[in-house]
């Protein structure tokens, strides 16, 4: 054994020599050059080397080198030098630790050694490119021989734990068995640029929502303890942000009050910390500094299912609140439009988005069908039979309803000339009183008096004719009804019981939903306006539930109104009308969605189209054309 640590660059010079035998050294490194020379055999075993150049056998001994021995070394990669090296048939590269190749390749001949070589150098190549065009800063020198800190310069919210995992995802791509790796370089970087984007997700909607938890808080403070004014926190503000730009409630915060402290002044009885402040004392501990920076990052950059959730824009305040910390002297904005950011009172997440989709998918189908099966009902024998029963029920309802109205209308009529003549009574009682004629023709004390009465007198009037409009109303409804066709009939009586029974689906899987939810605890943003009806609902179960002994057993309480319970005391296999009178019980946003994109012609009922002309006029018998043609049918 020699004890040779370097050799001199001076060797690559000599172009003559053809054999150079260094094994048994402490070698851990050859000179640059060594491919100047013309070498056939090489060996350099049981030395120090930790790994070959990829220049080593440019330019000469690419095509001189027969022999190359550099086994029982430190090397962990072999690399990729070793294409057109047409006549080396002689190579030992055992007993390193070899990481890549693998060790089980070393044994495979030269072949497989150079097909690795050549492919891992491909895959460098090619995921360096993909890094370069999804915008991540990578260093290919720490792909190999074992991958280590792949990714340098800004990675975005990428934990370590995140870079440690594509580190050994890359190297077994690049450095391991290539015919074991079924990935590719395109699905290692979209996994991991993926990732990225829902690091910065989270991150985002984590600062977002804690700011929003603090409002919630701070602006549910009422009395001396209340540190944010409306001067600098509004509650009312709406935007176009939700599902298809449907208007949400926002708070809007100045700019002053979200970032600085506020010193006590005339506005801030005692000091006050900044809402970001409050907000990083809430939020965890990260590898990531909460700065206002980032804030400003979540506001501009996040968006939720329906897209925007916050901005900054200038908004209109009661009363500018800033004071100079220096000065002391108030800023004064009149009107006080400041920089203020919007946000929405409630931010969803992709899931509450999609479960909110599937309720509504749930309410589509149960509408469909409801529809189809009142329909195949309203054609069968039966339904014919209780469908022309209720259309001749309603009709002689709403001949009744015409009376009525009629006698109302013409009271109401009687009452207006009375508030007529009442009031101008009142007004010649005050001429009588300003042309100062004596008291006892006009009985007015004074000039207010003389006003009240007048004011009076005409809110009287007021209030007759208003209800005079409204009759009329109702009997040109009942006009209308009454005259009506007898398909607009099957119609009217066949959607009201789809108003009703879809209705009542709807209430059933609404409950269902909320039970689940309640079950499962998860939010519901869309059942009311910011889940306020979710948490109404989950208000009275809790009430209902304190209000039995624990130790007794709890009997189930069913309060559900006798529409919902099965089908009115009929039969199960019928629809009934029973409850119909009064549709706006049975009214709900689901379904209105419904019909206003399948069967919008369902919105209103068909003897609407009925309300002008002639429709408010009496009929003689007190019967419409529908009634007649009812009875003659009958009567064949």
């Amino acid at each position: 054994m020699n004890s040779i640590y370097e050799l001199p660059e001076c060797i690559t010079e000599l172009v003559h020599l053809t054999s150079l035998n260094l094994d048994a050294n402490e070698i851990h490194r050859l000179p640059i050059g060594m491919g100047n020379l013309h070498l056939k055999l090489l060996k350099v075993a049981h030395n120090r080397l930790e790994r070959l150049d990829e220049g080593f056998l440019a330019p000469n001994l690419r095509t001189t080198i027969e022999c190359l021995w550099v086994s029982n070394n430190n090397m962990q990669e072999l690399p990729a030098l070793f294409n057109g090296v047409e006549k080396l048939t002689d190579i030992h590269i055992d007993y390193n630790p070899m990481r890549s190749p693998p060790v089980e390749l070393l044994s495979e001949g030269m072949n497989v050694i150079i097909q690795y070589c050549r492919i891992r150098a491909e895959r460098v190549h090619e995921v360096k490119d993909l890094l370069d065009e999804y915008g991540f800063d990578s260093e290919p020198i720490n792909f190999s021989p074992e991958c280590r800190g792949a990714l340098t310069g800004e990675t975005g919210f990428l934990t370590p734990e995140d870079l440690v995992d594509f580190d050994a995802a890359l190297d077994t791509f690049v450095n391991g068995a290539y015919y074991k790796c079924p990935v590719s370089a395109a699905d290692l970087v979209d996994k991991v640029d993926a990732l990225k984007h829902e690091r910065e997700y989270v991150f985002y909607n984590m600062m977002l929502q804690e700011l929003l938890r603090i409002l919630e808080k701070e602006t549910g403070i009422s009395g001396k303890k209340k540190r944010f004014s409306g001067n600098v926190v509004r509650q009312n503000l709406k935007k176009e942000w939700g599902k298809d730009q449907d208007e949400v409630n926002c708070y809007a915060v100045t700019l002053d009050a979200l970032l600085r402290e506020t010193p006590k002044n005339q506005y801030v009885k005692k000091f006050r910390p900044s809402l970001f402040q409050l907000m990083v004392e809430e939020l965890p501990v990260t590898v990531f500094e909460y700065t206002p920076e980032l804030l400003k990052d979540a506001i501009n950059k996040f968006e939720g299912p329906y897209g925007h959730v916050a901005m900054i824009d200038k908004v209109k305040f009661d009363k500018d609140e800033y004071v100079d910390p220096e000065t002391g002297k108030e800023r004064r904005k009149f009107p006080c439009v400041v920089p203020a950011l919007v946000i929405a009172k409630v931010i969803y997440t992709a899931t509450e988005a999609r479960r909110r989709a599937e309720e509504d998918d749930m309410y589509w189908n149960a509408f469909q069908q409801t529809e189809d099966d009142i329909e195949d009902w309203c054609e069968s024998k039966v339904g014919r039979k209780r469908l022309q029963q209720e259309m001749k029920k309603r009709q002689k309802l709403v001949a009744k309803d015409v009376q009525t109205g009629e006698a109302t209308k013409r009271e109401k009529e009687t009452a207006v000339h009375g508030a007529e003549d009442t009031l101008e009574l009142i007004n010649q009682r005050k001429k009588d009183f300003d042309a100062g004629k004596p008291a006892h023709l006009h009985k007015i004390s004074s000039v207010t008096e003389a006003i009240d009465l007048i004011a009076s007198g005409e809110d009287k009037l007021s209030e007759a004719k208003r209800e005079l409009r409204i009759a009329d109303k109702a009997l040109k409804e009942s006009h209308a009804k009454l005259r009506m066709k007898k398909k607009d009939q099957v119609t009217c009586c066949t959607d009201d019981l789809k108003r009703k029974f879809c209705h009542k689906e709807w209430a059933r899987i609404l409950e269902e939903q909320r039970s689940l939810s309640d079950r499962r605890g998860w939010r519901r943003p869309w059942d009311g306006e910011d889940g306020e009806e979710f948490a109404t609902w989950l208000a009275v179960k809790a009430t209902k539930a304190r209000s039995h002994d624990e130790e007794e057993e709890l009997e189930e309480v069913d309060d559900t109104p006798d529409w919902l319970k099965g089908d009115d005391g009929e039969n199960d296999d019928e629809y009934s009308w029973e409850n119909t009178a009064n549709l706006e019980q049975y009214e709900s946003e689901a379904y209105t969605r419904y019909l206003t994109a399948e069967r919008p012609e369902g919105l209103a009922p068909p003897w609407k189209q009925h309300l002008g002309g002639d429709a408010a006029e009496g009929r003689g018998n007190g019967k419409g054309d529908s009634e007649e043609e009812e009875e003659e049918e009958e009567e064949e």
